[in-house]
């Protein structure tokens, strides 16, 4: 279980999910203990997509706010992690504050509603639950 009080790293790099979502990919980090194949942390979410122009404004945006607050390469960005819900933790720390700013940045561009900043750490046993309820 993971402690609220553990700091995690992670290099920030931008995510493109289904070309619907764009998020902070999270498998660089060590210890994260994560049930999920793909933990990360969706930033904006449009639902008719993005453009390659989009992606890379989202990119620089990272990039400058990186150099803003001198992130060193090899340490990254810090966040500590909150269990919320039974399948999610919320994020705190420097990474929420980057998620924040492009959200409040690129907010006329997104379809992405006011949701806190997490990552999906636990797997959902929809198909297990299914299933007993069938028997």
């Amino acid at each position: 279980m993971i402690s609220d009080q553990k700091v995690f790293n992670t290099a920030a790099e931008l995510y493109v999910i289904n070309n619907k979502a764009l998020a902070i990919c999270l498998k660089d980090v060590t210890n994260l203990n994560a049930q999920v194949k793909n933990p990360h942390m969706t930033v904006i979410y449009r639902q008719t997509g993005f453009q390659a122009t989009d992606i890379e404004a989202v990119t620089a945006e990272i990039d400058s706010w990186k150099k803003e607050i001198k992130i060193i390469k090899r340490r990254g960005v810090s966040f500590t992690l909150k269990r919320w819900g039974k399948s999610s933790d919320l994020v705190e720390g420097a990474l929420k504050d980057l998620c924040l700013r492009l959200r409040d940045k690129f907010r006329m561009e997104s379809d992405e509603s006011e949701r806190k900043p997490h990552v999906a750490m636990r797997r959902k046993n929809w198909k297990k639950k299914m299933r007993r309820q069938m028997i």
